[in-house]
């Protein structure tokens, strides 16, 4: 068979369909890299969120701990309170002091960090018909709120705490 000299026998791709498929082959990669690294980003940043949210959990929970254990309260206000915790087996004192630290983002017991990542902490006292109180001998129970930010995200926890073992009139 004789090929006229308008017919074209194609062996191969011309260069210009070789730059087309690469191309497109650099706009695939570069959309699944992209996808990729948003992931990646997202990954991290719940991995903090998540981190935040379990300091200011377990945090919180040393704290009502101990505090639903205080045998006297000593003083009170709305960013800090120390009470008398007496150890069962020793039979010994200790006071303790649980504050909001503002200038570190953190609670402090007696002076050490406890909790970081916190932009605030508020008690509010109750008597006990669960009416709201200043007075530190009528204390019986008291709303914690923890607040901590990742970024721009905000974190709350809050607890409503009864105290176990306040003898009556015990406030120093």
């Amino acid at each position: 068979m004789k090929h006229s000299a308008l017919q074209r026998v194609s062996a191969g791709f011309t260069m210009v369909e070789i730059l087309i498929v690469m191309l497109i082959i650099g706009i695939v990669a570069a959309i699944i890299a992209e996808a990729f690294l948003m992931t990646q980003r997202t990954t991290v940043s719940m991995n903090r969120r998540s981190s935040v949210a379990f300091s200011l959990q377990e945090g919180a929970d040393k704290l009502v701990d101990e505090l639903r254990r205080a045998s006297a309260i000593n003083d009170a206000s709305t960013d800090y309170i120390e009470v008398t915790l007496v150890d069962r087996i020793t039979n010994t004192s200790e006071i303790v002091t649980y504050a909001f630290d503002a200038a570190n983002n953190r609670i402090t017991r007696n002076g050490e960090a406890v909790v970081g990542d916190v932009t605030g902490l508020a008690f509010t006292f109750y008597d006990i018909d669960g009416v709201e109180t200043d007075v530190i001998s009528d204390i019986k129970s008291f709303k914690m709120v923890l607040d901590g930010s990742v970024g721009t995200e905000p974190w709350q926890l809050n607890t409503q705490v009864s105290f176990r073992k306040l003898h009556p009139g015990a406030v120093t």
